[in-house]
This record gives C-alpha cells, structure tokens and sequence, in this order.
C-alpha cells in the first residue's frame, strides 16, 4: 500500500536506484507502458540563455544571477545550467517540474537522462531532489529530499564529458511506487563563475514517470 510522505519524515524514505549494463534504449518507455508524466523539451525556446521559460516548470536561483535554460543540438530540445563567463563566485539554480500527480497509477518509476560538458570537479554537479509540500513558489521553505541517481557529474565518465549536447547517461530507474498524493522534482545545479574548474555545462532531458509493471 502506498504511503502520504510526511514533512519530516523524508529521510526516512528509501528511494531505490535500479541500473544495469543494457545499451540506453532499454530505457526507453515504450508505447505499452503508462505514462504518468514526459517532459522531452521539444517546444523549447532556441538559446535563451536568461532563464527557464518553460511551461509551468519553476526556474529559481538560490545564489549568483545564473538560471537553467532552454537549449538545442541537432533539434533536439534540453535543460542546461553553467556558470561560464557568469563572474560570479558560486552560481545555484534550480529547475522544477510542474506537480505530478501519482494517485490513480501505481508502481510508479522515474527515468531521466543528463550528460556534462568542460566538467572537472565534482563540485560542479547536478543534484535531483522530491518533495510533496512544495508550494509551487517558495523553493527554500519546502522539505526536500535526495534522490539517488547515475548523473552525469563526474568528468571521467567519458560518455557524459564533452558531450556536445548528447544527452547520454541514463539516471536508472528510481522507485517511487511508496509515494502518494502531488509530488515535484527538482534538479539542482552547482557551479562557479570565477573558478574554471566549476564554470562546465550541465544538461538535462527525457523525464519520464512511468508504470513500471505495464
């Protein structure tokens, strides 16, 4: 049975990360699976390199002036945060899903995928986070809690480095079948505009929430 996630009691909450070796294909959901939420930004607003300005998805910066941005490679539609030529010392921004709904499916799942570019310290990351008391305004007031996912944040990972815009590493399959009731996803990317080891790019696409039992 599913179970309300209670403010407080997040981190008590084991969100399992399932990968495996399979090419990222085997990621796809396909057509016989229900899908609970897809975001793919194909109707994405070519460069605009100010702010997100995506649907009802929240764009918020927490430190420095740097939001996620709606991009393009090769026609394809992403997310991208970087801190280059910001001049700022720490850059923190956060993209937001719009709510998603898990009431009426069941053994719900969340895939994504992220890929790096000119990324060299650990430092300079992306971070994914849940939370089902998020007002849709005030970010820093809502409880948070961690997801667990493969990103690609390391720059040894040679798929995910100097990626050119290929959004390759797929984060695996994360459980969210014990949750109930409205719930948003944040991504949230770290970086700096006066540390080159911190100023890389940082990409994100392909968010689906799907039944992983159909």
């Amino acid at each position: 049975m599913k179970k309300m996630i209670k403010p407080f009691l997040m981190l008590t909450l084991s969100l399992g990360v399932f990968t495996s070796c399979v090419k990222d294909d085997d990621f796809a959901v396909t057509s016989f699976k229900e899908t609970v939420y897809k975001e793919v930004f194909d109707s994405y607003i070519v460069n605009d390199d100010e702010y997100l300005n995506f649907g009802d998805w929240t764009s918020f910066v927490e430190a420095g002036s740097v939001h996620w941005f709606e991009k393009e490679t090769d026609n394809n539609g992403y997310l991208e945060f970087t801190s280059y030529l910001s001049g700022e010392a720490t850059n923190i921004a956060w993209a937001i899903t719009p709510k998603i709904n898990l009431d009426k499916s069941e053994n719900e799942v969340l895939t994504f995928k992220t890929s790096s570019e000119f990324v060299s310290d650990p430092a300079n990351k992306i971070e994914v986070f849940i939370s089902n008391d998020f007002d849709g305004t005030n970010v820093l007031a809502a409880t948070w809690m961690p997801i667990t996912a493969t990103l690609a944040n390391n720059s040894t990972n040679i798929l995910s480095s100097d990626s050119n815009g290929f959004i390759n590493i797929n984060s695996g399959e994360i459980d969210l079948s014990t949750i109930t009731g409205d719930i948003y996803i944040a991504f949230k990317g770290t970086g700096s505009g006066t540390n080159i080891t911190l100023d890389g790019s940082l990409r994100l696409d392909d968010i689906k929430i799907y039944d992983k039992n159909l």
